[in-house]
């Protein structure tokens, strides 16, 4: 399994997107088909959005995108405890750690 990125933004808004596939892709290859697949959107009259372009690699070219189950992140850099029960036991998908178990 090999696992590519496809990401816009900087800092706090970057997104990226992982995907992964059974097959090893040149740097080449893998640039081709990320830009075919924005001449592909592009062709159809859409917007290039980050959404399209991941879909378009999936349906077409046999990539799978890579959702999280989970995230804990810690803002300063240093990892430190969730205590929160809140948190614990919540629904979120992302939480930030920090000072008292949540930044």
């Amino acid at each position: 399994m090999y696992f590519y990125t496809v990401s816009e933004g900087r800092h706090s808004d970057y997104n990226p997107v992982i995907m992964y596939h059974t097959d090893k892709f040149s740097r080449k290859d893998f640039i081709d088909i990320y830009n075919k697949s924005i001449d592909h959107i592009e062709n159809q009259g859409n917007n290039i959005e980050i959404e399209w372009v991941v879909r378009h690699m999936c349906n077409n070219y046999g990539f799978v995108e890579v959702k999280d189950e989970f995230e804990i992140n810690t803002e300063d850099g240093e990892l430190k405890k969730v205590t929160r029960q809140d948190e614990i036991e919540g629904e979120e998908i992302y939480i930030s750690a920090g000072e008292d178990g949540l930044w």
